[in-house]
């Protein structure tokens, strides 16, 4: 038991110093959330983004996702608003807050709020990292989702790795319902080379449902682990 509290332990530690080192810096809740209202129309943007992009996300202002993982972590997500971007009319900005699990409660130092964006065009869906200290993901800033929605769509991206420039390449794994009268669940895989992880390549892996959005999370750690750090969306049992 103390050997396994151990290795919990070291495991977030080293989860929360790799998210660090390779988080870029920004410039300066289950399969139903709670919805609180129809959302206000977004601006003609809508007319000239990918609908079907769109309907892979909550579209009521005050949706909630819930998410659990390994190790006690944890993390919730509202919807704060569903705007046009005044950068440019072919894009759909998804406004979201929340807060990343205090495991310690409340002795933790750090900011444990949560700030990004899903902005959606006429053929990506990218997430946008604003405010997130203590959240597990490790890219800034990441294209979620290219068109077409098919297995086998694949995409090169460049991202930046402790000051180096690195080709990030996704693919779609599957797309399709995994239940009877399930909804489209779209898996995709994400790599990029990577000092320190498993034959030198960073393996992330992410699953979307339609009309929720990210349902699961996985990340590869370090070498020297033969697991992934997992969370899953779920649906508190008050709600």
């Amino acid at each position: 038991m103390k050997r396994r509290l151990t290795v919990l332990v070291l495991v977030v530690v080293l989860v929360a110093a790799v998210t660090a080192c390779f988080l870029l810096k920004p410039d300066e809740d289950g399969p139903k959330g709670r919805d609180d209202q129809r959302d206000p129309e977004p601006g003609r943007a809508e007319d000239r983004v990918s609908q079907q992009l769109v309907e892979v996300f909550p579209q009521k202002i005050g949706y909630e996702w819930f998410y659990s993982g390994f190790a006690e972590y944890s993390h919730r997500m509202r919807l704060d608003n569903i705007s046009g971007s005044t950068d440019s009319s072919e894009v759909l900005v998804y406004e979201i807050s929340g807060e990343v699990g205090d495991p310690s409660g409340g002795e933790a130092p750090g900011d444990f709020s949560l700030e990004m964006e899903y902005v959606i065009t006429k053929d990506t869906v990218t997430e946008k990292i604003i405010r997130g200290e203590k959240l597990i993901h490790v890219f800034r800033e990441l294209e979620l989702l290219k068109l077409p929605l098919q297995a086998g769509t694949k995409w090169q991206k460049k991202v930046e790795i402790n000051g180096k420039e690195q080709e990030l390449t996704a693919e779609i794994l599957s797309a399709e319902a995994e239940e009877e009268e399930g909804p489209v669940i779209y898996r995709v895989r994400y790599t990029v080379p990577m000092e320190g992880m498993p034959d030198g390549i960073y393996v992330e892996e992410r699953a979307f449902a339609e009309g929720t959005g990210l349902i699961h999370y996985a990340r590869t750690l370090g070498e020297e682990y033969d697991f992934m750090f997992e969370y899953f969306i779920f649906q508190p049992e008050n709600d």
